[in-house]
């Protein structure tokens, strides 16, 4: 219990509770934050959260891209995996909470929801 299975991989407990996967189901939204690291679970679970605070079903996934472009990336997933995706830079803890609701205002098109 919360230990990844490979170097970078988020584990299951990180999946379930931070990022909200736990409530997921088939046919829901994934929107894709990719990025050069592992480093974005906070970010993604708190635009998660704003989703369902919404009322809006949708996961935010940190994925990391190492390796290859994030083109590369993209083309290697199966048609309509992410509803939609932007390629993000970390940022530290002082900068999660305005990079959340910038995601959340590209993935949705709303207003960001309040802090």
């Amino acid at each position: 219990r919360g230990r990844a299975s490979a170097p970078g991989q988020l584990t299951v407990l990180e999946m379930v509770e931070t990022l909200g996967l736990g409530s997921a189901s088939p046919g829901m939204p994934v929107f894709g934050m990719l990025q050069p690291g592992a480093f974005g679970c906070r970010v993604a679970g708190a635009v998660t959260a704003g989703l369902a605070a919404a009322g809006r079903g949708g996961v935010c996934a940190p994925i990391p891209v190492r390796g290859c472009s994030a083109e590369e990336l993209l083309a290697s997933l199966p048609s309509g995996a992410l509803a939609k995706w932007v390629v993000e830079d970390e940022v530290g803890d002082s900068g999660a909470a305005e990079q959340a609701r910038r995601l959340y205002v590209h993935f949705t098109g709303d207003a960001a929801p309040a802090p």
